[in-house]
């Protein structure tokens, strides 16, 4: 009897999230834990990512199929042809790696904006107020340090709504954490729910959060600021390769024609790839993950 042969699993896919999600009150939210280009900011990425590569296509593939040292028509093709690809395959690459850069960006102002906003309501505790009182006054400092419509005035707008919808503020709480992506927020939201549902000391619980949060990010920073030289060398490097090749094309014609030929052009092909692996580790090595 023949074995039924297994079922081959099939290849999963990577699922963009959704840009916005419902919250408890029904309003759509932005999702943070990704990020939608907008149709200006996809162009313009698509457009510097095009040039760039089109130059380096040149660069690295440029004068090929000439004649005595005259370029032909398959020299005018092929530099279409490799202004294409190139253009094309560098667009591609840079676009998730640009939409990576904004979500970043986009969550690290989330992260001060929400120091700042635990750093309000632990002034307006010290004060007497209560907490739903702090979280207003937090809305109010936000709107006023970063205007209407910043990330947590938008959040702490839904959130002093919840209890006249009948909604707590854990719920809005806890929602807020889930789409935020950092776990300082997260962990927040659950000390918030267990010591505020238990009659805690919401005083000290804001302050010791605050300064947790502060001591964090301050290390962060810190961290960043000496990174800062590795990352600017990194860029360096990046880029004298392509110089290093104009400079060799433009002052030694016999080595512009080498690196026409078969064998040159399977020898660049080569470095870049090797050099394109050793740029993805070092960014890998630079890059700070945001927690």
């Amino acid at each position: 009897m023949a074995k039924s042969k297994p079922p081959k699993a099939e290849a999963k896919k990577k699922e963009l999230l959704p840009a916005q999600l419902e919250n408890p009150l029904k309003t759509m939210m932005p999702n943070y834990r990704t990020y939608e280009m907008s149709a200006l900011e996809k162009a313009s990425a698509a457009l510097l990512a095009f040039l760039a590569g089109a130059v380096c296509s040149q660069v690295f593939y440029g004068g090929l199929f000439k004649s005595d040292g005259q370029a032909t028509v398959m020299t005018y093709i092929s530099a279409a042809v490799f202004i294409l690809i190139v253009g094309a395959a560098a667009v591609k690459l840079f676009l998730p790696v640009r939409r990576e850069q904004l979500r970043k960006k986009r969550q690290h102002e989330l992260g001060v904006q929400f120091r700042d906003m635990l750093e309000s309501i632990t002034t307006s505790l010290s004060a007497g107020d209560t907490v739903y009182q702090a979280f207003e006054s937090a809305w109010s400092d936000i709107r006023l340090q970063y205007g209407e419509s910043s990330y947590l005035a938008l959040e702490l707008e839904q959130i002093v709504q919840a209890p006249r919808s009948g909604l707590t503020l854990e719920t809005m709480l806890k929602d807020f954490a889930g789409r935020s992506g950092s776990e300082d927020i997260e962990s927040f939201s659950n000390v918030f729910a267990v010591s505020y549902g238990a009659g805690g000391n919401m005083k000290d619980v804001m302050r010791r959060t605050h300064d947790i949060i502060t001591d964090k990010m301050a290390i962060t920073d810190e961290i960043r600021t000496k990174l800062s030289a590795n990352k600017l060398e990194l860029n360096v490097i990046t880029v004298a390769p392509v110089f290093l090749m104009l400079l060799l094309r433009s002052t030694n014609e016999s080595f512009a024609e080498k690196f026409a030929s078969p064998g040159g052009v399977v020898c660049i092909t080569i470095a870049i790839v090797i050099f394109a692996s050793a740029f993805r580790m070092g960014r890998r090595i630079v890059e700070i993950e945001e927690g």
